[in-house]
């Protein structure tokens, strides 16, 4: 994609979900903040509050794939010879990094029987699992692009509350009324058109490409509404659970209400970021670190786990009265400029450039 074809709106998407999955990764220093507090307290609620809203991040990054791909003609060569063995050579190549990172550590047992085993069933790196998603996405995208194109606008509406019904409200309620005790029978079960691979890259190309302005102007207000009330819901629901297993890093409703999320925040970003030109300055920054997210994913682990010094920044910036809940995004934000830099270089290395962008 050259940059006259390039959408600031949504690389400001990539650079924001990008943020988030870092914050996801940080344990105590960002996402498992709140498991560290007093239950109950004002700052739990804050910070478990930040942390269920961080999980638009891989929806996001699900539906710019369909944004950008479900409107186009799918040529099985093109995805067969080229997209699907390149994800799949990133995959090799990152497991392997991370599996032999596993083995240096002592967590796993050396040998190539044990990493491709591991490749096929698990994955690993704790956060490549999203490759494999990615994966799917593809194999089952020349049935998704004809099929999203033929959708009429009715028809997507339905799609999109038949999807909150059966991944939020059913069950939320019966989490929320039933602790899980009952659970609709399995035969009843729509997976198969609400899974993540299917619902968010739909949402994606319908907000891009099927909503006007207009009317996305007049949902995005009912949307970021309807986001704080449900993360309020899954922020009692997480305190409520708490006191029910004594299990303090738990994260067992904060995916429940994720689609209401992506929608408000791939609607926001495009009402003030659309009309932005991709030549300008500011389109010009964001379009950079568009282009460096994907690597940004791939290498941030490494920094996470490995750069030991960082802890104490993050004590030393709550130390000096930074409130926990922004010091813990600056020191995301920081991790996120020392992965961008090394991928901002080694993006111009064409070898490499297949690796990590």
């Amino acid at each position: 994609m050259n940059e006259r074809q390039r959408y600031v709106y949504m690389d400001v998407l990539r650079a924001i979900a990008c943020l988030c999955v870092i914050y996801n990764h940080v344990r105590e220093f960002g996402f498992f903040m709140f498991a560290t507090r007093e239950v109950g307290s004002p700052q739990y609620y804050i910070e478990l509050f930040a942390s269920i809203l961080c999980k638009f991040a891989v929806p996001v990054f699900l539906a710019l794939s369909g944004a950008l791909m479900l409107g186009r003609e799918v040529s099985l060569r093109k995805l067969w010879l080229e997209r699907i063995p390149r994800i799949a050579l990133v995959l090799a190549v990152y497991s392997g990094l991370y599996y032999g990172m596993e083995v240096s550590a002592g967590t796993a047992q050396p040998g190539f029987k044990t990493f491709v085993f591991g490749l096929y069933e698990k994955g690993w790196g704790y956060s490549l699992w999203y490759l494999y998603a990615y994966l799917a996405f593809l194999v089952v995208l020349p049935v998704l692009a004809p099929m999203a194109q033929a959708l009429d606008h009715r028809t997507f509406v339905y799609l999109f509350a038949v999807s909150l019904v059966y991944r939020c409200l059913i069950p939320g309620f019966e989490a929320l009324y039933w602790a899980g005790a009952h659970h609709l029978n399995s035969d009843f079960n729509l997976a198969f058109l609400t899974c993540d691979i299917v619902l968010y890259p739909l949402m994606g190309y319908f907000l891009h490409s099927r909503v006007s302005r207009r009317a996305l102007r007049r949902a995005f207000p009912a949307l970021c509404i309807a986001s704080v009330l449900l993360t309020a819901v899954s922020c009692y629901m997480t305190c409520r659970d708490y006191y029910s297993t004594w299990v303090a890093y738990t994260q067992t409703y904060h995916n429940l209400f994720a689609p209401v999320l992506c929608a408000a925040v791939f609607s926001g970003a495009r009402l003030l970021f659309e009309n932005v030109d991709a030549q300008s300055r500011l389109g010009h920054v964001f379009s950079e670190i568009g282009k460096c997210t994907f690597g940004i994913y791939l290498i941030h682990p490494l920094v996470v786990d490995n750069l030991r010094g960082l802890d104490g920044l993050f004590a030393w910036m709550n130390g000096t009265g930074v409130l926990p809940l922004i010091g813990s995004l600056l020191y995301c934000l920081i991790i996120m400029i020392l992965c961008l830099i090394p991928v901002y270089f080694l993006r111009r290395i064409p070898v490499i450039r297949r690796l990590i962008s």
